[in-house]
């Protein structure tokens, strides 16, 4: 069984390596959705529960900024299209310091690799206790 100082090292240690490798915006949402279930009262202090919401929210959300699943968006898209020509790729137009940015959706990283050690690790915290 996980300790709570364990599962303080496990949670501190995976802070810090997101933040190390370019993934803080990740730590902050985590941080962000932690508040809000505070503030809601759906909260757990001990450290385990904390671990456990942590690796949750950090899959959900690198899975929505990975682009594992463009091409089956466009296959979605282009099923309600009518015609021959056919959606290949979807722009998205962002206002960065009042510069336009566009951003081509099919070339999102893919976290799959990162979203499987998350799970990895989820799964066997979630067994050991």
């Amino acid at each position: 069984m996980i300790t709570p100082e364990q599962a303080n090292e496990i949670r501190n240690f995976l802070i810090k390596e997101l933040n190390n490798n370019g993934f803080g915006d990740i730590v902050t949402e985590v941080n962000t959705r932690l508040e809000e279930e505070y503030e809601e009262e759906n909260f757990e202090r001990q450290p385990r529960y904390l671990l456990d919401f942590y690796l949750t929210q950090s899959i959900e959300v690198l899975e929505n900024l990975s682009n594992k699943n463009f091409q089956e968006l466009i296959n979605r898209l282009n099923e309600f299209t009518k015609g021959e020509k056919k959606i290949e790729t979807i722009n998205v137009e962002l206002l960065n310091s009042g510069e336009q940015v566009y951003y081509d959706l099919s070339e999102l990283p893919n976290y799959d690799k990162i979203i499987s050690t998350f799970r990895e690790i989820l799964q066997e915290i979630r067994e050991e206790n």
